[in-house]
């Protein structure tokens, strides 16, 4: 790993991320529940094995699941300023964020839960902050 980054395929940051994962997975290998495998051969079999590298992101992105989350970007024209130019719009798409929340509600509600609400206090909290609020 270390001549990775020396010939500049890693960062520093990128060779600590993954030394610091590597112990969570030596960890893992070491406890009841040891380390599995499956996913260790399913990477390591990326662009047949390594030897069409070209197709390891293709490969990987077939083995990834399909995602539940709202695909349809809405366009919104954002007044922008540059140091070169004069003020302009320009046409931007974006996820609304009710969109965004009722995917991650109906799809991921165990994530929403965990990320978004993660108590029932701080739930109540946040109604009773926003009574009487008109929109």
């Amino acid at each position: 790993m270390v001549s990775l980054w020396a010939w500049g395929f890693f960062s520093p940051q990128i060779l600590q991320h993954t030394m610091a994962l590597l112990k969570q997975d030596l960890k893992q290998a070491s406890s009841e529940e040891g380390l599995s495998m499956l996913l260790i051969d399913v990477l390591a079999e990326l662009g047949a094995g390594g030897t069409v590298p070209g197709n390891c992101h293709r490969d990987l992105i077939r083995r990834m699941p399909g995602s539940k989350m709202p695909r349809h970007m809405h366009p919104v024209m954002v007044p922008l300023k540059s140091k070169l130019t004069q003020e302009y719009e320009q046409n931007l798409d974006m996820l609304l964020p009710h969109v965004l929340f009722a995917h991650l509600y109906h799809f991921y509600r165990d994530a929403f839960f965990t990320y978004l609400v993660p108590s029932a206090e701080r739930l109540k909290d946040f109604w009773e902050s926003v009574s009487g609020w008109l929109l």
